[in-house]
């Protein structure tokens, strides 16, 4: 009885990987001068709308189905449209902190917000 389970999970093993499917929250990949790569038709195809113009992006946040969220350079915040976020503003104006990284990080009750680090 215990090799038929055995061999039973070693199945099951081999074959769940063809049942399963990625989720979308990293199929955005964006980074500096305009440039960025999105991956949801299932193969790369370039992004050329990005607001950041100066700095690397440090963080591309999406939800499950892939659908762009928000970014940031860890100066400023923007929206899905490119456009600054309210108080998306991180450090004030004229603030070059180019050495400050950021972490996005959601809540667990409420997958609708996410806190900046």
């Amino acid at each position: 009885m215990k090799a038929k389970y055995k061999w039973f999970l070693l199945f099951m093993g081999l074959l769940f990987p063809f049942f399963g499917h990625t989720q979308g929250e990293f199929n955005n990949w964006y980074f500096t001068l305009l440039a960025g790569v999105t991956f949801n038709s299932g193969y790369p195809v370039p992004l050329t709308n990005s607001g950041m113009l100066g700095g690397g992006i440090d963080i591309t946040v999406s939800d499950s189905l892939g659908n762009l969220l928000f970014l940031s350079n860890s100066q400023e915040v923007l929206n899905r449209n490119q456009h600054v976020m309210p108080n998306g503003m991180l450090f004030g104006t004229g603030c070059i902190c180019g050495t400050q990284q950021i972490i996005s990080v959601q809540r667990l009750d409420n997958l609708q917000i996410y806190y900046l680090l």
